[in-house]
Parts: C-alpha cells; structure tokens; sequence
C-alpha cells in the first residue's frame, strides 16, 4: 500500500467566511502580524519581530484577474528563459497568475518585468486597495505593496498578502543568498466554494502561519539546519484537565466586548478599528482577560444592539459620524442597559484600571 507524506509544515491559522467586507480583510492582515510579532517578542527575538514585513497586493475581481492573466500570456510568451513547468503551463493555457507564484530562479527573473496587475483594476478594486492600505498604516502594520505578489489558484480573488521576516533562510526549499523567511499568509478566496461545487461563489478571507517556519525563526539566528524540521505540539485540552483535577487552573473571568460601527463613514471605521485592536492588547490585571469582536458589517444602533446581546457581550462600544468627530465612543453597559458617551483614551484607561470588568457573571 502507498505511504502518505507527512506534510512539510504544520500550520495554524483563521478563516472568516461570508462577508465581502474590506474590515474582516484588515483585520485579518492584523491578526496574522501581530500573532507572529508576539510570539517572537516573546522568545526574545524583539529585533526579529520588528524586521517584520507584510507584503500586499490585490488580484481585484474574476474579470479584472482574467484580462490580467491575458496580459501574462501575451508578456510570457515573449519570454525564453521559463522553467520546464512554467514553459509548459503556458503552452497547456494554464493560468498565468501560477508564474509569478513560482518560486523557481528563472521564472523570478522573468518576472521582473511582467506588468502589474494593478493596469487592469477598474476604479472600485484601486478604491478597496487603497483604504486597506491606509487602514493597515493606521494600524501601524508594516506593509510593503508588491504587484509581483500572485496566487496560482484560479479561485483567489482581491486581497493577498504574505508576512516576512528579514532572516537569513533556511531549509531546501530556499537558496543560501535568501533572506527573507515567509512565516504567514493569506488572502481572499470567494471562488473556493464555487470550484467545489457549489452553485455560487461565497465571500471568504483567511490567513495561515507557517508554524514550523515561526518556531525556526525564534531558534535561528543563521542557516545551520539543512531541513525544515523543527515543530512541537501539545494536547493543551488534557493539560488543562490535569491542572483543573489538581485545583491548580488558573481562572480568568472574561469580560466580552463587541465593538460596532454604526456609521459607513470612513472616519467612523477607522476610530472603530483603533477602538477594537486597542482594547484588544490591554494589559488585565491578574484573573481577568478581555475578549473583543469587531462587527465588520454596519448596522444601526438597534440592530446592533440585538447582535450584541445574541453574542453575550457584556459590553457595546458604538462609533458613529457624531462620535468619530470628536474622537469619542458610546459605551453600552449590557446589564444596567445604561450607555455614556466618552473619549477613546479615558475607555482605555478604565479597562486597563479594572474599571469596567464583570465580577461573578455581572
């Protein structure tokens, strides 16, 4: 009988599906950065963790990825110096999007230039790219736009995006002159669903980390290994129960947040970000933890309010045209139904106090 390979990497990673919304976009850009800059940090590797780079693009929509693809087949078919899988996807009518993703020597120099894909946007893809972009910078996400930046997989559309850190690489897949590691990435997928069989497409991003390639990262600090091997793994549920049986686990009580714009402005959205990825990195005092959702689909009030209470937050911070003028927030306390109007920084400073935690389910 035929042996299975093992795969090559172990990998972690979120997926939202459901909504084309630019907010779950950047928020899952964020995530997959600020996971990995954490974990680096931790492991002592701080100048690691701020070597960081995202690498951005945009495959915009089906027709917009299909003039592009048109556009490659014209460039490549000019071009002698394709690898052997290159030179015959093109002569097969493969998609030509899998050549800027080859990782292959000849095809990176042939690559060089290829169009970019942004000449084929129309005005509503150049609009999302550049409120992502600024989003991500508001965020202070360290972006790098990168039109070279492709998925071989003809159900990618719009966003994509890859994390790097700048280290010497390692393991077979990469050549001793490397330096940049790729420890994580993602992008939007909304023609998965549709390529397997379903009757239309379904909005879908979602971003993975390269678990094996993060932990190398915070090991290494030059190429010594000659494969990618290093990796761990622990049955954290059963730990957990060990801990639980010998009255030793450590409880936190969770104080949920919900973070909802109420408003489709552009200033409203940012200051609902700023609120969300801020209250989301506070620092608890011991035996507390503060959990934040951030809705990426605007709703008026009352509609958000019913979100909220179906998603059992004890907490609602609501930002509107009038609240992001000034900077300010309506808090929404779910169990005295009691809201108050207050700015961002003095939300932050009451949280981060113990202020604002629920005791004993309250």
């Amino acid at each position: 009988m035929p042996t299975q390979k093992p795969p090559l990497f172990a990998r972690a990673g979120i997926e939202a599906i459901g909504a084309d919304s630019m907010e779950l976009d950047v928020e899952s850009v964020w995530l997959c950065w600020k996971v990995i800059q954490r974990t680096l940090e931790s492991a002592g590797q701080q100048s690691l963790a701020a070597a960081l780079t995202v690498r951005l693009n945009s495959l915009g929509k089906g027709s917009e990825r299909d003039e592009y693809s048109l556009a490659l087949r014209e460039y490549f078919a000019q071009c002698s110096t394709l690898s052997v899988a290159s030179a015959s996807r093109l002569a097969t009518g493969g998609d030509m999007l899998g050549i800027l993703d080859s990782k292959h020597p000849e095809d990176i120099a042939a690559c060089a230039g290829a169009p970019p894909i942004s000449t084929c946007w129309g005005a509503e893809t150049q609009q999302r790219f550049e409120d992502t972009v600024s989003a991500l910078t508001d965020l202070q996400v360290p972006i790098q736009t990168d039109a070279t930046l492709a998925r071989g997989l003809d159900y990618y559309n719009g966003l994509c995006w890859e994390l790097q850190a700048d280290q010497p690489a390692v393991g077979p897949s990469h050549s001793a002159s490397a330096r940049a590691l790729t420890l994580a990435g993602g992008g939007r997928y909304d023609g998965l669903a549709q390529s397997m069989g379903h009757k239309q497409q379904v909005p879908a991003v979602g971003t993975f980390d390269v678990v094996n390639c993060v932990v190398l990262a915070t090991c290494c600090t030059a190429p010594t290994f000659t494969h990618l091997c290093a990796g761990w793994a622990a049955g954290v549920d059963r730990v957990a129960a060990l801990l639980e049986e010998a009255n030793c686990l450590p409880v936190a009580q969770a104080t949920r947040w919900a973070v909802i714009a109420v408003s489709s402005s552009e200033q409203a959205g940012r200051l609902a970000r700023k609120a969300a990825t801020e209250l989301s990195q506070l620092e608890t005092g011991s035996g507390h933890c503060v959990t934040v959702s951030l809705d990426p689909v605007v709703r008026k009030p009352g509609k958000a309010l019913k979100t909220s209470t179906a998603a059992q937050a004890h907490f609602v911070v609501l930002v509107g045209d009038a609240e992001a003028a000034q900077g300010a927030v309506t808090v929404r306390n779910m169990s005295s139904r009691t809201q108050e109007a207050k700015s961002l920084q003095e939300l932050l400073r009451q949280v981060s106090q113990g202020d604002m935690y629920v005791h004993d389910g309250r």
